[in-house]
């Protein structure tokens, strides 16, 4: 699926703050990697990469 917003076009508050979590969620992660993978913790990982935490639950994506 290709995006058509420019490369150079200065990106959306929407856009900026989602950009922002995905960025606080990677750096986690960075610091605190898991020690183990299993169901529990890539379901609680994946719902805070799509929902953006506790922000992204209070403010869910418009579809």
């Amino acid at each position: 699926m290709a995006s058509t917003m420019s490369p150079h076009a200065a990106p959306t508050s929407s856009s900026a703050t989602e950009a922002g979590l995905q960025m606080c969620l990677a750096y986690e992660h960075f610091l605190n990697p898991p020690t183990v993978i299993n169901p529990t913790f890539t379901q609680v990982r994946h719902e805070r990469i799509h929902y953006g935490g506790r922000w992204g639950q209070q403010q869910p994506r418009q579809s």
